[in-house]
């Protein structure tokens, strides 16, 4: 049986409060005003979000919601040129 993605509450409305803002790149600092939690606990939070591939680490600090329509989103970049132009 395979895998299902479920949020919990914190996480449900981080994610949500960034789509609504249209945001699919996000910084640590973004979420920690969104949630308010401290910044370790926002790390904590956003490390196991991407070993449940809800989200990909980008860079050091900056993160890209995978859309959950795209199944298990490992090869996941969203568009390349707003992805590329984040890392730089």
């Amino acid at each position: 049986m395979e895998n299902e993605k479920t949020l919990g509450k914190i996480s449900a409305k981080l994610i949500r409060k960034l789509h609504d803002e249209n945001r699919s790149i996000f910084e640590i600092n973004h979420a920690q005003n969104i949630l308010g939690k401290s910044y370790n606990a926002i790390v904590d939070l956003l490390r196991d979000l991407v070993k449940r591939k809800i989200i990909i680490r980008l860079k050091a600090g900056k993160y890209l919601i995978i859309p959950q329509e795209m199944g298990s989103g490992e090869n996941y970049l969203g568009n390349w040129y707003i992805a590329g132009k984040e890392i730089i």
